[in-house]
C-alpha cells in the first residue's frame, strides 16, 4: 500500500478557550475529522481561557474558581484527545496567563506544573513557539503561529509562504497575495468560543463579533469552514 502523503490535508483550529467554548465546538471538530480525515492537526493556541487568573479586571459574579475552571476544561479535553490524539500546539497568551503572573511574582517556573501536565495532554500533543511544515505533494511551505505583528497577510509576505494565525476572534478566512508566480495566503483561523458569560463580556464593545470556524488546508490551499 502506498504511503500516505504528509501535510496534504491539515486541520487548523484554535482559540477554544476551554471550558468556555461554543456548545457545538466538539461536534463541529468531529464532523471535520470525519469529512476530511486530516493527516495533521494543529491547535492555534489558547486552549484554555484561564479567566480566573486574568491580569485584567474580572467579573465578581463569575461562578468558577480556578480549580473549577480547570476541572471543567479537563473534562472537555478528554473528548478532544479521543478525537485527536496527535496535535501540534502553538504557544499562546491565554495558556501562558498563570505562568506570566508567576514571573511577575518572582516564582521560578520549576515550582509550577508544566502546562501539558496541567491539562493531562497525551504524549502525541507537542508544543511549538511557531511551526513550519512542508506539503509533501507540492513541496510548498506553510507557516503557523498564534499571532504576529501586522497580521496574517503581512506575515505571509515576510515569510514568503502561506501563513496562518490565530488569536483574533473577529478575523476568519484567507487573503491571497501573488508577488511572483505563486499565490501566498494569509490565513486567519477564527475561534471556537461561546461568546457568552464573563470571559467574553468585552466582546460587547467590539465592532466585530467573534467568528467561529476552522481551516482545512488541502495540498496547501486554505479552505475556511464556518461552524
Amino acid at each position: 500500500m502506498a504511503k500516505r502523503l504528509e501535510n496534504n490535508i491539515v486541520l487548523a483550529f484554535g482559540d477554544t478557550h476551554f471550558p468556555y467554548h461554543h456548545k457545538y465546538a466538539l461536534e463541529f471538530l468531529a464532523d471535520l475529522k470525519s469529512s476530511f480525515n486530516p493527516d495533521r492537526v494543529i491547535h492555534m493556541g489558547d486552549i484554555l481561557d484561564v479567566y480566573s487568573v486574568s491580569s485584567y479586571p474580572t467579573d465578581i459574579d463569575h461562578p468558577d474558581s480556578w480549580s473549577q475552571e480547570i476541572k471543567k476544561a479537563r473534562k472537555v479535553l478528554k473528548d478532544v484527545y479521543k478525537l485527536f490524539p496527535d496535535v501540534d500546539v502553538l504557544e499562546s497568551n491565554h495558556d501562558d496567563r498563570a505562568y506570566k503572573k508567576s514571573r511577575v511574582s518572582g516564582i521560578p517556573r520549576e515550582f509550577l506544573i508544566a502546562f501539558k501536565n496541567l491539562i493531562d495532554a497525551p504524549a502525541g500533543w507537542k508544543w511549538h513557539k511557531d511551526l513550519s511544515i512542508t506539503v509533501d505533494s507540492t513541496r510548498e511551505q506553510l507557516f503557523f503561529a498564534h499571532t504576529k505583528t501586522g497580521g496574517s497577510l503581512v506575515c505571509a509576505q515576510d515569510k514568503g509562504c502561506t501563513s496562518a494565525l490565530g488569536h483574533s476572534h473577529t478575523k476568519f478566512g484567507a487573503h491571497c497575495f501573488k508577488p511572483h508566480k505563486k499565490n501566498l495566503w494569509g490565513v486567519d483561523t477564527g475561534c471556537l468560543i461561546s461568546d457568552r458569560g464573563s470571559p467574553f463580556k468585552y466582546n460587547k464593545g467590539d465592532r466585530g463579533r467573534p467568528i467561529q470556524g476552522a481551516v482545512i488546508f488541502i495540498e496547501g490551499i486554505p479552505r475556511a469552514i464556518p461552524l
